[in-house]
């Protein structure tokens, strides 16, 4: 296995990345069937501080994807969250609460190829709170490997990344919301939000103040979704609960079409070229509510 990404769980614990990536055809030949990647749990706060082989580290848990198929061969992994553990506003920002320290949402990205899907992403959507209450339950247990079925189903949302996600614009989440861009057929390029908070389905979502583009309200997904076949050997079907939000801004005079989206405590950055000085980057900002 190789060390893919990695991301702070909380002040003492973090999560590695680690997938089995095949380094020439030889091991593509060998090798019957893809070992599935692991989200591996360190505290290293316990480390004696010596540089230590991968294989022989010490850590509390391993979370395992489902299995893979044999023709699947991964290609990568990365893991991105925000903000810090211990992230806390400007002193001079007048807000009366922020992100919560505890509970964060991280969107783990895996590529893979395979036969009968040939290059595609799959996104990993699971809330550091529920990692770290599979830690604090191992009351002093390490090295325990939790499978697919163990954790993933209930807890975790995975689905098909769209074709136009960013693996350069990486700040596509904040807290426990993240946000994409889509493309629909015969209709204008739009904006999603997919809020994981656990009370954004209790509640009705208002229409935001935004003027410069039309806000959908989108709806509450707490039904089972399932991934398609090809990448893994079993049926594979998540249902953490999210709410989604579909935003389309107006065109901006002068301006080409937005290339990409980040996202901030309470702003969509949306991120365009413009025309007047080719190359040049042009930033526009969108409240979120």
């Amino acid at each position: 296995r190789s060390l893919e990404s990695f991301a702070f769980l909380s002040e003492r614990y973090v999560l590695l990345g680690l997938a089995w990536r095949p380094l020439d055809q030889r091991e593509l030949r060998t090798v019957r069937r893809a070992e599935e990647p692991q989200l591996m749990v360190v505290d290293f706060l316990e480390g004696n501080g010596e540089e230590t082989k991968l294989e022989d580290a010490e850590f509390v848990c391993a979370f395992h994807y489902p299995t893979m198929m044999e023709s699947a061969v991964p290609l990568g992994m990365s893991i991105r969250t925000d903000p810090a553990p211990n992230w806390t506003p400007h002193p001079n920002s007048q807000v009366p609460f922020y992100i919560a320290h505890g509970d964060r949402l991280l969107v783990i990205t895996f590529t893979v190829w395979s036969v009968l899907e040939a290059h595609m992403q799959t996104l990993l959507f699971v809330r550091t709170s529920t990692l770290l209450s599979h830690v604090e339950a191992m009351e002093g247990e390490t090295k325990r490997h939790l499978q697919w079925d163990e954790w993933g189903p209930s807890q975790t949302r995975m689905m098909r990344a769209p074709r136009i996600h960013s693996s350069v614009w990486v700040c596509y989440v904040f807290g426990l919301r993240f946000v994409t861009m889509r493309k629909w057929r015969g209709k204008p390029k739009g904006i999603e939000v997919y809020d994981f908070r656990l009370h954004a389905g209790d509640r009705r979502t208002e229409q935001s103040s935004v003027s410069d583009g039309e806000d959908d309200e989108g709806g509450w997904m707490n039904a089972e979704t399932q991934m398609p076949g090809g990448i893994f050997s079993d049926e594979v079907a998540t249902s953490l609960p999210y709410q989604i939000r579909t935003i389309v801004p107006a065109p901006s005079e002068g301006k080409q079409d937005w290339k990409s989206v980040m996202l901030s405590e309470d702003t969509i950055i949306i991120m365009g070229d413009v025309r007047v000085f080719s190359g040049c980057l042009s930033l526009a900002a969108i409240w979120l509510f």
